[in-house]
C-alpha cells in the first residue's frame, strides 16, 4: 500500500525551499557587481555566455572566469545549500 503525502508536509517542504532560495539570492547579492552581473545572467538567466559577454560589453573568457570566481565564493557562503546554483556546468 503506497502512503499519501500530507499536505503539511507539501507546505513544509515549499517554505523550506523558499527559505533556500533567499539565501542564495542574498549571497549572490553580495558578490562583487561583475561576478554578481555573470552570475544573474548565465546562471539564474540561463543565458549563454556569449549572450551575456555581449551584454556586459567583455570577452566570453572573462564572463566564464567570473563566473567561476563568483561559484568559489557562493561554495564557501552556501556551502550544500547552494548545490544548484553553484555546481559546475556546461
Amino acid at each position: 500500500m503506497e502512503a499519501t503525502r500530507d499536505h503539511a508536509d507539501d507546505v513544509v517542504d515549499r517554505v523550506d525551499a523558499d527559505r533556500r532560495l533567499r539565501v542564495v539570492l542574498d549571497a549572490v547579492a553580495g558578490l562583487p557587481r561583475g561576478e554578481r552581473r555573470a552570475v544573474e545572467l548565465c546562471l539564474l538567466g540561463e543565458l549563454p555566455t556569449a549572450d551575456a559577454a555581449a551584454v556586459l560589453g567583455i570577452a566570453e573568457v572573462s564572463v566564464r572566469a567570473r563566473i567561476s570566481r563568483a561559484r568559489g565564493r557562493l561554495r564557501g557562503l552556501l556551502g550544500d545549500i547552494g548545490t544548484g546554483v553553484v555546481e559546475e556546468g556546461p
